[in-house]
């Protein structure tokens, strides 16, 4: 019976559950005539031990009542020389070269480990154990042992290094035949850097050691390959002379794979620290989530605020998520999912939520339980903003009556840009679908009736990339025609390069049919104004040139006198409409020139017997007709009456007047240096028509009005404020 077909009695000291189901698992695949048996703490270990023979031991360095190298030292103690290898989670290296310095047969890591991995060890434990027990028994059953072991023998002459005797497994690991290696020391299995080291374990062995246990070296292979060997060593007495047994285990492999897996560590916790990831790990074993540094940042929590306890976590996601992420959890595992994604809403320490998209991996033991739950928390609040900005866009291009069109924003010149995007109101403003027009140009919409400066001017526009707003004639699919309100807006993307054309449109056929009705009316209306005020002029040179003829045919010379006065009063509402007419507004008049043209028509119309200038200081000031009309008549009866009454007696005088405006304050002065009024004139109550007109125009002016008299002449002022511009209709002249 060989070492695999003999039973084998093993105790699994574990805790975990998990963990031990797992060995139970392989150990029953790989390993027939099995006994198991399970010690969940360390006490209940010891207990076992004493009570039954064991195998082999197989230990984790974490029990609820003890742990590390201090668990190991006293678990090897109470085994009796029973082999012991140790299961656990630790990667650290260093921690296992040292449990290994304790004795124990081999390490092995849970993550790491498979079936046959764990039966090569636990049977070049038990055949480890039991040659070193040979050793020690019996030289019989060291050579034996010797030659099947599979595990490179060495035995070498303590003296020299010489190598006398190797196995079977030597020959098949190293490459050299029997004779080479009997023709060889130790300093032909070593680098030359090594050989410092070889010289300080060979002083040590010729010394009072006797065993040296779980050193660590390198050799060389015949073919020049180095590889690690782990070195376990004993005095012997070899054909009568002192020599050394060495066993030379080949953990190369195996001490690779802590290396992979510490750089892999070291990799895990550089990107951990790098990313902008919130990384979370959930030990469902434990039920505890471990985050990282990044967590904290996101999320501003403290390390303090945070419990490891599933439900903290549970309560930290949004209500109305919560379900909807417990239930993703419970289908990928009943899925066997391995990866999955989702989206949620995750709770700061401010109490604010931000929006989460978390991507899921799940680790699962070889009989698919979960293991562990990692998850790479990527917080994409901006992003969801922007998403929901961009429906919120996208529901107003789509809802919206105005037609929406987008271009490519290359070539610049003729076909023209490509549409690849129209929305409904395009099309019911238009007619056509959008399967009509994606790939068209905007050309398709002119006809006839376009104006093809305004085609000019956008095309200019496009070439320089400036938005531009013009208003032109399209057509239907019906071939109606319709007047269009057109904006067209490049687009520029994050790098700041043109990618496209924004087009948006009204329809404004209905204001364009309002304002050129608006324009006809309005046209007729000047024609009709026009027309009046000719009338007008007309019918009052009519009625002057009558008051004249009247005026000189009857012999009653005050009567005369009196019809002259009206036939002036006559010429000054003739002048205005005179002046109305020949500009191009009929509400509005230039007072200033209005008043020169007034002046000199009273002047040569009133005969007088003195050379009398007149002086202007007038400011240019356009009134509104409802009160250039009253104002205008005024001046015509200040000015008639110092002409008609200043200047009697005189040859000569000078009559000034002056205009000026403080903001909308109008101020007149009419002032001559004539003979005054005559002493003790009442001007209230002298009954004159000419006074009564003054204050009735004064009045509906709103004006403040004032005469002063002495041996230096008259002055006569009028001050009122200018009102906004009213329409003509609104005028009353009397």
């Amino acid at each position: 019976m060989t070492i695999f077909d003999q039973p084998l009695h093993i105790l699994v000291i574990e805790d975990n559950p998990g963990d031990f189901l797992l060995v139970e698992d392989y150990l029953q695949e790989q390993i027939p005539n099995l006994q198991i048996v399970q010690a969940k703490r360390y006490d209940k270990a010891l207990q076992v031990l004493k009570e039954e023979d064991f195998d082999l031991v197989l230990l984790d360095l974490t029990l609820p009542d003890h742990s590390g190298a201090e668990l190991v030292g006293d678990v090897m103690e109470a085994a009796n020389n029973v082999p012991v290898i140790v299961l656990t989670g630790y990667t650290d290296a260093e921690f296992g070269v040292k449990t290994l310095s304790l004795g124990v047969s081999d390490y092995l890591l849970k993550d790491e480990l498979n079936a046959l991995l764990l039966k090569k060890s636990i049977y070049y434990s038990i055949e480890r154990h039991r040659i070193y027990r040979s050793l020690e028994d019996s030289e019989k059953e060291y050579r034996d042992l010797f030659n099947l072991n599979p595990i490179p023998a060495f035995v070498f002459r303590l003296e020299t290094s010489e190598i006398l005797n190797i196995n079977r497994a030597a020959i098949d690991n190293y490459g050299y035949t029997r004779e080479e290696f009997q023709s060889m020391n130790l300093y032909d299995l070593r680098p030359e850097q090594d050989f410092d080291h070889l010289d300080s374990t060979l002083r040590e062995l010729r010394s009072d050691v006797d065993v040296r246990i779980a050193t660590y070296s390198r050799h060389l292979k015949k073919s020049g390959e180095l590889i690690s060997v782990e070195i376990r060593s004993k005095r012997i007495v070899y054909q009568g002379e002192k020599a050394v047994l060495a066993l030379a285990n080949d953990v190369t492999e195996q001490l690779e794979q802590e290396v992979r897996l510490k750089e892999s560590l070291e990799r895990y916790d550089i990107v951990s620290r790098a990313t902008s990831d919130a990384i979370w790990d959930f030990e469902i074993q434990r039920g505890e989530i471990v985050p990282n540094d990044v967590f904290y940042r996101i999320f501003g929590y403290h390390e303090e605020d945070v419990s490891p306890e599933v439900a903290w976590w549970d309560r930290k996601i949004h209500p109305e998520d919560r379900v909807r992420v417990r239930e993703m959890f419970v289908r990928a595992v009943e899925e066997n999912r391995d990866r999955f994604q989702m989206e949620y809403r995750f709770r700061c320490a401010d109490g604010t939520y931000r929006s989460i998209f978390d991507r899921v991996f799940m680790v699962r033991s070889s009989d698919g339980e979960p293991l562990r739950i990692i998850g790479a928390m990527q917080d994409v609040t901006k992003r969801k903003e922007e998403e929901d900005r961009l429906r919120l866009l996208e529901s107003v291009i789509t809802n919206t009556r105005e037609g929406v069109v987008i271009l490519e924003a290359e070539p610049t010149r003729l076909p023209g840009r490509r549409i690849v995007y129209v929305n409904d109101g395009f099309s019911k403003m238009s007619g056509y679908t959008k399967e009509d027009v994606l790939g068209r140009t905007l050309h398709f919409l002119s006809g006839p009736a376009t104006d093809q400066q305004e085609i000019e001017k956008l095309g200019r526009s496009l070439e320089k990339w400036k938005a531009c707003h013009v208003e032109l004639i399209n057509y239907k699919r019906s071939g109606e025609s319709f007047w269009t309100s057109l904006s067209m807006v490049p687009v520029k993307d994050s790098k700041g390069e043109y990618t496209h054309w924004i087009s948006i449109a009204r329809d404004v056929t209905e204001r364009k049919t309002q304002e050129q009705a608006i324009r006809e009316s309005l046209k007729e209306k000047d024609i009709l104004l026009a027309e009046i005020h000719h009338r007008v002029k007309n019918n009052l040179a009519v009625i002057s040139a009558m008051l004249q003829l009247q005026a000189s045919e009857d012999g009653n010379e005050e009567l005369s006198d009196k019809l002259y006065d009206s036939i002036t009063r006559i010429k000054a509402i003739a002048n205005i409409h005179e002046h109305l007419y020949k500009s191009n507004t009929f509400s509005r008049l230039d007072f200033s020139e209005n008043t020169r043209t007034l002046i000199d028509n009273v002047v040569s119309s009133v005969p007088i017997g003195a050379e009398v200038g007149i002086e202007y200081e007038m400011e240019p000031i356009i009134l509104n007709v409802n009160q250039a009309i009253p104002c205008s008549l005024i001046v015509n009866e200040v000015v008639m009456n110092s002409l008609k009454h200043a200047f009697k007696g005189r040859s000569d005088g000078i009559i000034n007047v002056r205009l000026s405006l403080n903001g909308k304050n109008l101020t007149l002065e009419i002032a001559d240096n004539g003979i005054g009024f005559p002493e003790g004139v009442d001007l209230p109550k002298s009954g004159s028509l000419g006074y009564q007109i003054i204050s009735v125009l004064s009045q509906q002016l709103g004006a403040e009005k004032q005469y002063e008299s002495g041996s230096g002449g008259t002055r006569f002022t009028l001050q009122f404020t200018m009102n906004d511009i009213r329409g003509v209709g609104n005028a009353r002249l009397m």
